[in-house]
């Protein structure tokens, strides 16, 4: 199962870079844009449109207008530079995840019967912290191309602008220092490798290594 998903993960990440490939200032076939824009949203796990739920909670009247600068950009599904309105599940995949936290931890500390305390127990072994890791690996692309594209035109005159700003200098900060904040955690770390509890936890950070090369 594990090899499975390496492989799902694998070919995710692939699409990934195959998809933004048109981003570029190249000349690319017709169809190939076209096949790489059909693929975005699911390269990108972005399959549920949910623009609308932003803009229910969310004031985007001004930010909405403004769009990127350079027309690939535009053509290529970007209305806007507002990084939550690109980002769609992706931002409210975050948000829930930040909602589940504070329920798993207590649940998990304070949980006294015997089911209750081994669903909190999984649950707070996959939230603290496997699955905030996998997601931030898998939309690190997208996220920050969203982020990146925010930051050169951030906007503070609505309450969504004003969000979407703030996150984007977030997310620009946090996906600059993630590959060095890792590399330096798993060094620390190597001999904890074999250890369930951490496995558990940071597991999917070393799956599918041989560990007993050093």
């Amino acid at each position: 199962m594990s090899a499975s998903m390496n492989m799902l993960w694998s070919l995710l990440n692939s699409l990934q870079i195959i998809v933004t490939m048109p981003l570029l200032n190249l000349q690319f076939p017709f169809h190939s844009e076209y096949i790489s824009s059909i693929l975005n949203d699911v390269a990108n796990i972005k399959v549920l449109k949910v623009n609308w739920v932003n803009m229910r909670f969310l004031d985007f009247s001004k930010s909405v207008k403004i769009i990127p600068d350079h027309p690939r950009f535009r053509d290529y599904a970007y209305e806007s530079t507002n990084f939550i309105l690109n980002s769609e599940i992706l931002f409210w995949v975050f948000v829930l995840y930040l909602l589940l936290c504070a329920p798993v931890y207590f649940g998990n500390k304070l949980s006294k019967g015997t089911r209750a305390n081994k669903v909190f127990r999984f649950l707070h072994t996959r939230v603290f912290f496997n699955f905030i890791i996998r997601f931030l690996l898998e939309s690190y692309m997208d996220l920050y191309l969203n982020a990146i594209l925010n930051i050169f035109s951030l906007y503070f005159g609505d309450i969504g602008g004003s969000i979407s700003s703030v996150l984007s200098i977030f997310f620009i900060l946090a996906f600059t220092l993630l590959p060095f904040i890792l590399h330096f955690f798993l060094r620390s770390k190597f001999h904890r490798f074999k250890e369930k509890m951490f496995e558990e936890r940071f597991g999917c950070l070393y799956e599918g290594i041989d560990l007993s090369k050093k």
